[in-house]
C-alpha cells in the first residue's frame, strides 16, 4: 500500500469526472506547472486525450514511429520532456501522472508502481511490475510509466490500456527489430494487451475509481481546483511542447564534409541506445545519443542538468574517432549517474559495434 497522501487535481470543466477535452502536452505541462507552484504537495491527475502518440525526450521520433500515417490518420504526436519510450494513446487510454516531493527515479517508479498495482489487485487483475517501468497482467503489459525530474520534485506519468485501439497502435509505432527483439517479441501488438481483455465489463468510471483510492492511500486530504489564472499559466507552458522543432528534436544541421559513426543495441537494466558521432577530418565533432532510456539520479532536475547529446559532445570534441580514445575520454566518467543501467564500457561497445 501507497503511504503517501495525495490530492487529485481538478479542472473546473471535469469535477468528478477524468479531465479530458485537452491536447496531451497541456497535462505535461499542468504536471510542470504543479511541481513548480507545489513542490511540496503529493498530487495526481487523471485524463484522457484523443488519438496521440507521445515519445520520449531522448528519441529519434522518424524512427520509432510512421509520420506519414499519423499525420494521414490524423494521430498528433509530441515530444515530452521525460525519458523512456514511444507509445500511442486514445480515448481507450487512461493517463495518470503523479507529483512525489523529493522523489527521484527509483523512489518515484517504486510508489507509483506499488500504487497502480494496489488498483489493478483490487479490481481482480494479477498485476505485476516487470523491468524499469512497466505494469503486466498474465506476462503482457498494460501499462508504461516514464520519470521527469525537477529540483525537489520528482514527476511519474503513465499510460493504462483499457481498451486501446490496437490496429492504430500497431500502424502509428515502428519500433526496431533489435528493440522488439530484447523484448522476446515480434510485434508491439504481442507485447502488450488490454484490461478489457480480461474483464470486457470493466467501466472507465470504475477503473478510474480504484486509481482514485489507492493513489491517495484510501484516504486523501481533498482534491486541488485549478482555476482559470492556472490553466492560463498551464497554456502557457503548453507552447514549449508545441514547438515544432521541439518535437522534431532538431539541434542544427550536418557539418559540410563531415561523416558519421553510429551504432545501436539493447543494454540489459538501461534500454535501447542509439549512439552516433560526427567526425570531421580525424576528429569527433559532436555527439548524438537516442533511445527509450531514463536519465539517472544525477539529473533529477533536467530543467538544471544539459542535453545529454550537448554534455556528450564537450566530452568528446577533438577526440579521435576510435574505441580507444573514446574509452579514454570517458574513462573517469560514471556514465550510468547520466543515464540510467548504462556504462561508459557499454556505450562505446554500442557506438563501435559496426567498425
Amino acid at each position: 500500500m501507497c503511504l503517501i497522501m495525495s490530492k487529485e487535481v481538478i479542472f473546473t470543466e471535469s469535477r468528478g469526472k477524468v479531465a479530458s477535452g485537452r491536447r496531451l502536452p497541456f497535462y505535461l505541462a499542468a504536471e510542470e506547472y504543479l511541481a513548480a507552484r507545489r513542490p511540496d504537495e503529493p498530487l495526481f491527475l487523471l485524463w484522457q486525450v484523443g488519438p496521440t502518440v507521445i515519445f520520449g525526450r531522448n528519441q529519434d521520433p522518424a524512427s520509432e514511429l510512421d509520420i506519414d500515417w499519423c499525420e494521414e490518420h490524423g494521430v498528433e504526436y509530441y515530444r515530452r520532456k521525460s525519458g523512456g519510450g514511444c507509445v500511442y494513446a486514445d480515448w481507450g487510454n487512461l493517463m495518470i501522472s503523479c507529483i512525489y516531493p523529493g522523489a527521484g527515479v527509483k523512489d518515484g517508479f517504486a510508489r507509483f508502481s506499488s500504487s497502480v498495482c494496489e488498483a489493478l489487485r483490487s479490481l481482480g487483475f494479477a498485476a505485476e511490475v516487470s523491468g524499469r517501468n512497466d505494469i503486466l497482467v498474465r506476462g503482457r503489459k498494460v501499462s508504461g510509466a516514464a520519470f521527469f525530474a525537477l529540483p525537489s520534485v520528482g514527476i511519474v506519468h503513465s499510460t493504462m490500456l483499457l481498451d486501446a485501439d490496437p490496429a492504430s497502435m500497431q500502424a502509428a509505432l515502428k519500433p526496431s527489430a533489435a528493440k522488439l527483439g530484447a523484448k522476446g517479441v515480434k510485434s508491439v501488438s504481442s507485447r502488450i494487451c488490454t484490461l478489457r481483455e480480461f474483464r470486457p465489463d470493466l467501466r472507465l468510471d470504475v477503473l478510474a475509481g480504484a486509481l482514485r483510492t489507492a493513489l491517495s492511500a484510501q484516504g486523501a486530504p481533498g482534491s486541488l481546483l485549478l482555476d482559470e489564472s492556472d490553466v492560463a499559466e498551464i497554456e502557457r507552458i503548453e507552447s514549449t511542447y508545441l514547438d515544432r522543432d521541439f518535437i522534431m528534436g532538431r539541434h542544427g544541421g550536418r557539418e559540410e564534409g563531415s561523416r558519421t559513426v553510429a551504432g545501436e543495441g539493447y543494454v540489459e537494466g538501461c534500454g535501447f541506445i542509439k549512439a552516433e558521432i560526427q567526425i570531421v577530418g580525424n576528429k569527433i565533432l559532436n555527439v548524438s545519443i537516442n533511445g527509450d532510456f531514463f536519465t539517472g539520479e544525477f539529473a533529477d532536475g533536467l530543467s538544471q542538468s544539459p542535453d545529454l547529446s550537448e554534455t556528450l559532445s564537450r566530452l568528446l570534441a577533438g577526440e579521435e574517432p576510435t574505441r580507444e580514445a573514446v574509452a579514454a575520454a570517458l574513462g573517469g566518467i560514471r556514465l550510468e549517474e547520466m543515464v540510467s543501467g548504462l556504462t561508459s564500457a557499454a556505450f562505446v561497445d554500442i557506438l563501435f559495434r559496426n567498425c
